[in-house]
């Protein structure tokens, strides 16, 4: 149920936060999370997997990301997705 909910929120994103939240998972996971092996490509490859379904595994590197890119798209962002969701999109600042 909340994998379903993550997937259904990253499905749902206009091109404008999905861009932002691709970028921002991946500098998150390169540059805190310290893997400095993977490529953007890679990353790019796992998450339209995860989304798209193609794979049930996810580590828990890359759920990270994920989660911390949406809490920088809205607040709580990723308490929402979880939970609900819902479509995010950033606010306008």
């Amino acid at each position: 149920m909340y994998s379903q909910n993550l997937i259904e929120t990253i499905k749902n994103m206009d091109n404008n936060d999905y861009e932002f939240f691709e970028s921002t998972a991946f500098e998150y996971h390169f540059n805190h999370l310290k893997n400095h092996r993977l490529r953007k490509a890679d990353f790019k490859i796992q998450l339209q997997n995860f989304i798209s379904g193609e794979t049930t595994k996810i580590s828990f590197q890359n759920l990270d990301s994920y989660l911390y890119a949406l809490d920088q798209l809205t607040e709580n962002g990723s308490q929402k997705a979880l939970q609900h969701g819902i479509k995010i999109t950033k606010p306008l600042t």
